[in-house]
């Protein structure tokens, strides 16, 4: 509301141009621009969406335009740009091309995606390629872009999911050392991936991905798992992670649960301290942990040595004979907002750790967990980003590594 009300009284008598690009919930509209009214005599307000409905706000929108697919030449000249890197065929690719466009059906992305997969290939490969395309019907151009996924080796492919799972927005040079340390070969997956559209880097080194390709990917981790998220290899919203949790706590072990390799999570409640600890133990394949504690229930602190909480430097003996540590052999990356002051490390495994995000945490100077943390010694990446706490930098000379 407060936000609203500043939009409002900032932007009431100024002429703007606004423009919301891909809206995909109709919050996203009521948040930022309920009536014309909001803005100056003359504004312009341009909404670009996938979802029709979106746009039945008759205080808001005045009209709408349905953007029409590409004409056959223009598709062509888009599609020549990525298949050859110039404006037409060569040719003896010119009917394959052509048949090339039609399957795309003047849709852009399809353009760029199909011609992207198929540079750089003898004629004969693209016969095979566009046999294949040609079974799907025209309108089931998401299977036909999948094509192009499903291509890709299984490194390639990993890269591919991390990203639409997690790492949209990332700079790649960071996300790169996790990938090195893997062994996934990060610099020419990420070419490959680039080269066939699949992401993009953008400004900053910004990894970035299509909505329609992050959809996918999900999708397929999803049909991939017969939509069981314990069977999935990656766990990207709290929700999905609960569900494992729930299953845990009513049937004990949770078949497929050790080949997650990726998970969000969120400590927001006392009576999960035991649960999550459960779960993360079974995850014997995780190499990428976030953790957001924002939600933390301030009451916390003086319940927990009557729970037992697994990280805790105040909990009773309890926690450590029942649980015993906490061994992640694969973990590379732990991502841990608003960590707060009075947890330690100590039961983590740090050993293979090559960064630690700790951003907006509450620790100090002299927080217990920097001894711990010296066990980290491929360590490449520390993040204490908005650590309004820490007035000291710590000690990093155990860490060699340290970029």
């Amino acid at each position: 509301m407060e936000g609203k009300n500043v939009i409002k009284e900032r932007l009431c008598s100024k002429k703007v141009l606004r423009v919301l690009d891909d809206v995909d919930k109709a919050f996203q509209l009521d948040a930022l621009m309920q009536k014309r009214e909001w803005f100056g005599k003359g504004s312009k307000i341009i909404i670009t969406t996938r979802y029709e409905g979106i746009l039945n706000v008759p205080t808001l929108v005045y009209g709408t335009y349905e953007l029409t697919s590409m004409d056959f030449d223009h598709s062509l000249q888009l599609f020549s740009k990525h298949a050859f890197r110039r404006d037409y065929p060569l040719v003896q690719y010119i009917s394959h091309s052509k048949r090339a466009v039609n399957i795309c059906g003047g849709l852009p992305l399809a353009l760029e995606i199909i011609g992207s997969l198929l540079s750089g290939k003898e004629v004969k490969e693209w016969d095979a390629i566009l046999k294949e395309l040609e079974k799907f019907p025209q309108e089931d151009i998401q299977r036909k872009l999948m094509i192009s996924i499903e291509a890709l080796n299984e490194d390639q492919k990993k890269i591919f999911l991390d990203v639409a799972c997690f790492f949209i927005g990332f700079d790649k040079r960071i996300v790169i050392h996790m990938w090195e340390s893997c062994e996934f070969v990060p610099h020419q997956s990420l070419g490959i991936l680039q080269q066939r559209s699949l992401i993009k880097i953008k400004e900053y080194n910004q990894l970035w991905m299509h909505d329609w390709f992050r959809d996918m990917g999900r999708h397929l981790i999803q049909q991939g798992s017969g939509k069981k998220p314990e069977k999935q290899q990656w766990v990207w919203t709290h929700e999905q992670a609960l569900k494992i949790m729930e299953k845990m706590q009513i049937g004990g072990d949770v078949h497929g649960i050790d080949s997650i390799e990726a998970i969000y999570l969120k400590l927001d409640e006392l009576s999960k301290y035991s649960l999550i600890k459960k779960c993360l133990a079974k995850l014997l394949s995780l190499r990428f942990l976030q953790m957001d504690s924002k939600d933390f229930n301030g009451k916390a602190k003086s319940h927990l040595t009557q729970v037992g909480c697994f990280l805790c430097d105040q909990c009773s003996n309890f926690v450590q004979t029942t649980f015993g540590p906490l061994i992640l052999p694969e973990l590379r990356w732990l991502s841990w907002n608003y960590f707060p002051m009075i947890f330690k490390l100590t039961n983590f495994t740090l050993r293979e750790l090559v960064i630690l995000d700790l951003s907006m945490s509450k620790i100090t100077e002299k927080w217990s967990g920097w001894s711990h943390i010296k066990m980290a010694k491929h360590l490449k990446v520390l993040n204490l980003t908005e650590c309004q706490k820490l007035h000291k930098t710590p000690d990093f000379s155990f860490h060699e590594n340290l970029e």
